[in-house]
């Protein structure tokens, strides 16, 4: 065979055939690249501009499909794609990979479910039938990985109904096992328990709360001993759902006394109804690291005064009364006695500081702080 003729054979293989699909180094490559386009706005040795990024990134998977074909990811090779956040974030990249995600969506695999999980990227996937489709799959592997977490999230951030989260939540649970991404039970926790299957979800059946409740305390139970990292901020997290305010009571009281602390459907009685009492209040947010951190600090607290009323505030739940107690950081702790705000101060307070804090306030004389309060109006 002639050499013209051989290189003529080479040349209508590749143009029948196409381009190879992706190799595991080049999608660890890209995963990289666009690390440092999202977080250090620099690719292949460029720096760009925050404004400049997306149209920077579609130049680069421009590039990146001159090397190969992307439309031929296998379901093995999902494991090295971006993390679904930095996905989630750029239109581009989602239709760059939507292709390749489809088609391996619909194989009869335990890992086609971690395609459809990358689907949901697109907001307009989110719904309730592409949850429903992924949790009746085996959704064990998704669970398995920190990807697992993002699922969790977005189950739970989403825009379908109330009901329809309910009946997910449950078949959500039935997945959870000892086997799951450690970030997946603090997601169950923070973005599923407080934010939507707290005691005072009235609307939801008890049964649901309770299953969800119960399978989080097992993961907890289960994963704590085998835990090498974070160990410690686990066995918080446990301590922190333990306590009252994950089972929709006041710590040394009942939540209905006090409804708007943990509430936000406004009907809500005031500060004064605990008159001749000390509340000690404690403004946070689950998202907020020293809060949490301040959480078993509270928690302990409230244990050694079970004279005193202990309440926490979640400021995102609670935005009008946040907002009226005009707070501005958090933590943020407030005391009142008699109906009276007498402490007010942001950041988290070591128990030492807490102990003497609440003796200062036993021992306040009331009619002097309300004498300096009347003053202090006469001055205005």
């Amino acid at each position: 065979m002639g050499t013209g003729i051989y290189y003529f054979l080479l040349i209508l293989i590749l143009f029948v055939v196409g381009k190879d699909g992706p190799t595991d180094r080049q999608l660890k490559e890209l995963r990289e690249n666009i690390n440092k386009l999202v977080y250090n706005r620099e690719i292949e040795g460029r720096c760009c501009l925050p404004e400049e990024l997306p149209a920077t990134l579609k130049l680069f998977l421009q590039n990146e499909s001159g090397k190969y074909d992307i439309n031929k990811l296998s379901l093995r090779q999902l494991k090295y794609l971006p993390s679904w956040t930095l996905i989630e974030k750029f239109p581009d990249l989602q239709d760059w990979l939507n292709p390749s995600l489809k088609r391996l969506s619909n194989e009869k695999n335990d890992s086609a479910v971690i395609a459809k999980f990358y689907l949901l990227t697109t907001p307009s996937s989110r719904t309730y039938g592409n949850y429903k489709e992924i949790l009746a799959g085996s959704c064990n592997l998704l669970l398995q990985t920190s990807n697992g977490r993002e699922f969790v999230k977005a189950l739970f951030s989403s825009s379908i109904s109330l009901e329809q989260k309910a009946e997910l939540a449950e078949s959500l649970v039935a997945h959870v096992d000892n086997t799951v991404h450690e970030n997946v039970i603090s997601a169950l926790l923070y973005d599923g328990w407080y934010r939507f299957v707290h005691p005072n979800m009235a609307s939801l059946p008890k049964e649901t709360k309770d299953k969800m409740r119960a399978t989080i305390n097992q993961a907890y139970e289960q994963r704590i001993p085998s835990m090498k990292l974070n160990k410690e901020v686990f066995e918080n997290d446990y301590k922190d759902f333990q306590g009252a305010y994950a089972q929709g009571i006041l710590i040394g009281g009942e939540a209905p006394e006090l409804g708007f602390l943990w509430t936000s459907q406004g009907n809500y009685r005031k500060l004064s109804d605990l008159r001749g009492k000390i509340v000690v209040v404690d403004f946070w947010a689950t998202w907020c690291g020293p809060c949490r951190q301040f959480g078993p600090i509270f928690e302990e607290a409230s244990e050694k005064y079970p004279d005193i009323v202990f309440g926490k505030i979640d400021t995102d739940d609670q935005q009008q009364l946040a907002m009226a107690a005009q707070i501005t950081s958090i933590p943020t702790l407030m005391a009142f006695r008699d109906g009276i705000a007498v402490f007010r101060q942001s950041g988290a307070l070591p128990l030492s500081a807490l102990e003497d804090l609440i003796n200062q306030i036993r021992n306040l004389d009331m009619d002097d702080v309300r004498k300096k309060i009347a003053d202090a109006d006469k001055g205005e």
